[in-house]
């Protein structure tokens, strides 16, 4: 009898997983849709006009042929500059002035191990990626500029990504050494520290010539290396199923935030995002469009100013501009 119960058990389990492992997938598909902070928006164009799409001061595209770009999921788009939305404005096409390009900005953050706290704070950078369309070329020109913001780790980590045309490129074998000076210890994740701002410095990737295409605008997936392990952030770009993005609980290993031109409120060592974000795992879930509002006393402080630049105001650990 005992036998039979073991062999029924046995059964009964590994149906369970099976059907464990077909959920466990389909959630991974709809969790990573849920992390997905950008959208493709096609830029409109009028013959003899330049199109400027912008976001606060800061110019996404200008466009005098028809082109994909990436906005935040979330904008609102308008034909008047008001707001934080997005901007559409129209201007006479200029002798001279054929170039067409696309700017993209990311926070891009995340855990160093497969069991997070989900501070996300262990690496995060600013990443600017834009896309140059060369008059009358078949190729599009690929540029990813860097500004390290926080590190929260003591590992060696390795940064790399993939582009749009499928291929691979390592940014870092070391981003303490190659990204952050070698300074020790952690940085920018600590309140009681002081805080150091990074210059926006040029990669490897300096205009690397891909197809070019109007239909879909390009991307870029990041992924980090610690201890022979290879984690994504959570992309709708690249295939769930090829690239491993998320841990068993389901939680990502990397976030990449379009909002804001790519700037977050993140969290200070210790504080994971369900407390730092009380909408965080609603948004996680899908229950709602919205990471929603911060507690201010959880997150990093200099996210929001007090450091002085040089420049003599208060500036964001995002701000870098005033920087020589």
């Amino acid at each position: 009898m005992k036998k039979v119960i073991l062999a029924v058990a046995s059964i009964a389990l590994w149906a369970s997983c099976i059907e464990d492992e077909k959920d466990y997938s389909q959630i991974i598909e709809t969790r990573v849709a849920n992390c997905e902070t950008s959208k493709d928006f096609s830029v409109p164009v009028k013959e003899g006009y330049t199109t400027f799409v912008t976001s606060g001061e800061d110019t996404l595209a200008m466009a005098n042929e028809p082109i994909t770009i990436r906005i935040p999921k979330n904008a609102t788009i308008s034909t008047r500059a008001e707001g934080d939305g997005i901007n559409i404005s129209y201007d006479v096409l200029k002798e001279g002035a054929e170039t067409t390009y696309a700017k993209t900005w990311q926070a891009v953050m995340f855990e160093d191990t497969q069991n997070g706290d989900y501070d996300y704070n262990d690496l995060i950078i600013h990443v600017k990626h834009q896309t140059d369309l060369p008059w009358a070329k078949e190729e599009s020109l690929e540029t990813i500029e860097i500004q390290p913001i926080a590190l929260g780790s003591t590992k060696t980590i390795k940064l790399g990504c993939i582009l749009s045309d499928g291929s691979t490129h390592m940014i870092s074998d070391d981003v303490r050494t190659d990204l952050f000076g070698g300074r020790q210890g952690f940085i920018n994740t600590v309140n009681d520290n002081d805080p150091i701002r990074y210059k926006l410095a040029s990669t490897n990737i300096k205009n690397y010539a891909i197809p070019r295409t109007e239909k879909k605008a390009a991307w870029v997936a990041w992924f980090i290396e610690v201890d022979g392990k290879r984690m994504y952030a959570a992309s709708s770009d690249i295939d769930y199923k090829s690239y491993d993005m998320v841990n068993k609980e389901n939680m990502p290993y990397g976030l990449a935030v379009s909002n804001n031109n790519g700037t977050f409120s993140y969290p200070q060592e210790k504080n994971s995002l369900f407390e730092t974000y009380p909408g965080f795992s609603d948004w996680i879930n899908g229950k709602v469009s919205s990471i929603g509002s911060f507690q201010k006393e959880l997150v990093y402080k200099y996210c929001s100013g007090g450091i002085i630049g040089e420049d003599g105001k208060s500036h964001k650990i995002w701000d870098y501009l005033d920087l020589n």
